[in-house]
């Protein structure tokens, strides 16, 4: 595939958001590696970490969405990406 095809497919975009996933998952182990070393004390750093990175790669897949649908030529709405991610150690 020629590299301007592949930019107006989104190809090279989606890579990056590919690339970023790996990374935020990547950052996620290692934090909630370091925080369990803490013992029980730091369960609730453990679960931020959980919530942190559910709220990047929920973002990055809308991202990623969206890439897509501009490639296949639909139109894209105007929508706000994820906010409504439950924070599972704050009261409702």
């Amino acid at each position: 595939m020629q590299e301007e095809e592949r930019r107006s497919s989104g190809g090279e975009t989606l890579q990056v958001l590919s690339d970023a996933e790996y990374t935020v998952n990547l950052l996620a182990q290692g934090a909630k590696a370091y925080w369990r070393g803490w013992g029980p004390v730091a369960d609730p750093m453990v679960r931020s970490v959980d919530t942190w990175a559910e709220m990047q790669l929920a973002y990055l897949r809308w991202v990623g969405k969206r890439v897509e649908a501009r490639a296949r030529g639909v139109p894209i709405p105007q929508t706000a990406p994820p906010a409504n991610l439950p924070i599972p150690f704050l009261p409702p």
